[in-house]
Parts: C-alpha cells; structure tokens; sequence
C-alpha cells in the first residue's frame, strides 16, 4: 500500500496519449467502416503512431492510440504488396477490428 499526500505529480512517460485513467474512461462509438481481405490471411492493421498490429483469422484486436493520416485513414495489408486504407470518422483515436470468415 501506498500512501500519496499532496501536492503530487502524475507523468507519463510514455510517448503517446494517456490512455489510462483514474476511474472508468468513456468511450465514445462514432461511426462503423468496413472492408474485405482474404479469410486465410494476416491482417497488419499501420496504427500510424508506428505500431503494426496483427489480427489473425476470426479474431479482433483493439488499436489505440491510433492516428489517422491527414486524410483521415488508416492503412492495412496482407502481405505481398497489398495494402489498402479504410476511412475514419474525424477525431477517431481508437479502432476495433474484428475478423469473420467467409
């Protein structure tokens, strides 16, 4: 345990946005793109903050901070040169990606 007594300082020290929070962060849904790749393939979502996640075949992965480009977009491939970019809705910094086959 703990004890912190005031005045006391928070830093973060990490290089993007504070995503933890004291208490429950609200998220705020503002809007649904979809695309299509291949049911068999990887899929590497570009976070654009430098990050490359990878979303196997029915699964899902929640992607923040995520920083569209300036034309509000996020790109993603499947290897071999394929990389395509979906649309964002203006201020989106979090993107859920879920998978289906077929």
């Amino acid at each position: 345990q703990h004890l912190l007594h005031a005045p006391f300082r928070i830093a973060n020290a990490c290089p993007c946005n504070i995503y933890c929070t004291l208490g429950q962060a609200k998220v705020k849904r503002i809007g649904d793109e979809s695309s299509s790749c291949s049911a068999t393939a990887l899929l590497r979502v570009l976070d654009g903050a430098g990050g490359v996640w990878e979303v196997p075949p029915e699964a899902s992965a929640d992607i923040y901070p995520l920083r569209p480009d300036k034309e509000n977009q996020v790109s993603w491939d499947i290897g071999e040169g394929q990389r395509r970019k979906v649309n964002c809705k203006s201020g989106a910094d979090r993107l859920l990606v879920r998978r289906r086959g077929n």
